[in-house]
């Protein structure tokens, strides 16, 4: 997107002339090094000419010179070397502990006062709900009196901890009983590991315990769950111990992908990225994202049933009034003013083959809508066991 917006950075001249286009770009550009400022000092501006490729610091003057007379160093769209496509810091006074435990459950924060409101009544909140008050308490708790950190952010930073360096659970016990001291008395601050773990446990995703062969043949799984031998090498399942308990050889830990992408799904900050291959647009002929491919959008459209077949039974489940009309649009990606399918790029020729060459209506047939009727704002659009016809 920015390539096509930003065609103007290698534009430079229009026969002997420096390119209006390309004036008023470095303009811009200059404004923009103006509100993003790398160094304290303004006079310290990197400069992105083809001579000095980001490597020297000018006065803003200096760069806009060195801007008009070389040009910019190739291919750089995207201004990274000033601080664009990074993630901004998050302002101190939002609690952004706060709002993950939110996009964890998939809550917005106007449930949250039904949710607390489910407390305070004589009937006991489920366990999931538990877990997701406990969560918020966490994030608002203050370690101690007068702390910026709250006790979810100090358990979820020291699990982190944890996992990133591997470190063994009496280490981690050490360190939270010294954390424990050090801070001033009256502190919310636990004394273990396992204190800690109960803290985020509402966050945890799941995860499968499955045994397996010490010297990695096989997996006591579905059929073979109940072997207490290998089928390849024939080792033990289990070492006996001197009092005669079993205890197991080795383990995988199996982590399902699919509540994990959702997980990503519904993480805010996240997100946006996870769906910018299909609300953004690309340049036509070329292939900058997977989604591109003639594969992708072939599996768009042998999986379409299953996520109408989904829709339907959210609406059925919600008591949402919704017509088949309604449901496919949303399964499809919506319509635009040709009453033609959103987000499709050059994958509509797979539905409505290429209509350039001719003005007569095409025939579509969405397989699994073959009795609705769907009423186009433009000329009408008709479901039937024969087929679509749109009008133009």
């Amino acid at each position: 997107m920015k390539r096509t917006e930003r065609s103007w950075m290698y534009e430079r001249k229009v026969g002997p002339y420096v390119n209006p286009e390309f004036e008023k770009g470095v303009d811009e550009f200059m404004q923009y090094v103006k509100d993003n400022p790398e160094s304290s000092n303004p006079n310290e501006v990197r400069c992105p000419c083809a001579k000095c490729k980001n490597k020297r610091l000018w006065d803003p003057d200096t760069v806009k010179l060195h801007l008009f007379r070389a040009g910019f160093v190739p291919n750089y769209y995207e201004w990274m070397c000033h601080g664009e496509g990074f993630p901004t810091i998050p302002a101190r006074g939002s609690n952004e502990y706060r709002e993950m435990v939110f996009d964890a459950f998939g809550q917005s924060q106007d449930h949250v006062h039904s949710e607390e409101a489910s407390v305070s009544s004589e009937e006991e909140p489920n366990a999931q709900a538990k877990h997701f008050l406990d969560l918020l308490k966490a994030s608002e708790r203050p370690l101690y009196e007068g702390s910026s950190l709250s006790v979810l952010e100090m358990a979820a930073r020291i699990t982190s901890l944890k996992c990133e360096y591997n470190l063994p659970h009496r280490c981690v016990d050490g360190f939270v009983s010294l954390l424990s001291e050090a801070i001033p008395n009256n502190n919310q601050m636990v004394d273990t590991f396992y204190e800690v773990k109960k803290i985020v446990k509402g966050l945890e995703m799941p995860h499968e315990r499955i045994h397996a062969c010490p010297k990695g043949c096989m997996l006591f799984w579905k059929d073979d769950a109940q072997l207490s031998t290998c089928r390849a090498c024939g080792s033990d399942r289990y070492k006996q111990t001197s009092k005669g308990s079993l205890v197991l050889l080795n383990v995988l830990f199996y982590f399902p992908i699919t509540p994990r992408l959702q997980r990503l799904f519904t993480t805010k900050t996240i997100s946006e990225e996870m769906t910018w291959h299909s609300k953004n647009p690309r340049v036509q002929g070329t292939m900058a994202h997977p989604s591109d491919s003639e594969a992708w959008k072939h599996l768009d459209n042998y999986f379409m049933h299953e996520a109408y077949q989904k829709k339907v039974e959210e609406a059925s489940t919600q008591g949402i009034q919704k017509s088949p009309n309604e449901l496919y649009w949303e399964t499809v990606g919506g319509r635009n003013k040709k009453v033609r399918v959103k987000g499709l790029g050059q994958g509509a020729e797979l539905y409505y083959g290429n209509r350039k060459s001719s003005k007569s209506s095409q025939q579509y047939t969405p397989s699994f809508l073959p009795d609705a009727r769907l009423d186009g704002p433009e000329g009408g659009a008709e479901v039937g066991g024969e087929g679509a016809s749109y009008a133009e």
